[in-house]
């Protein structure tokens, strides 16, 4: 996805956020019940909630022997893909003590451990 598309489709509250390489665009507000917090204890947060299940609906295929790991990284990119279809955004509190929306690779790392962690309960 080219980084014109990606600041297009970031701009909420007439704010716009640049794209980096590193899978970070800029600094957000507060997040809202429908975004997926990456970081530990948020696993209560309403948006981790809808998250996990929307990732448990994926789950049998995910867990399927006969899935290989590119299927899976496949899979993990259609959970990320059903979330920010949406318009919800993955967010990160950075280092600056400020909320950064996380997007291509990191985001498909968190639907990754959501997954395997809805794998092992």
């Amino acid at each position: 996805m080219s980084n014109e598309i990606v600041n297009n489709n970031l701009q909420t509250n007439s704010l716009q956020y640049p794209a980096t390489t590193n899978g970070v665009v800029g600094e957000c507000s507060q997040p809202t019940d429908n975004d997926v917090i990456i970081g530990k204890g948020a696993s209560t947060h309403p948006g981790n909630v809808k998250f996990c299940q929307e990732a448990s609906e994926y789950l049998s295929w995910y867990e399927h022997p006969t899935t290989s790991k590119k299927e899976k990284r496949d899979i993990a990119a259609m959970v990320v893909e059903s979330v920010t279809s949406l318009g919800h955004r993955f967010l990160e509190r950075g280092e600056d003590g400020m909320w950064h929306e996380v997007t291509g690779k990191e985001a498909k790392k968190e639907a990754i451990r959501t997954l395997r962690r809805r794998q092992s309960s």
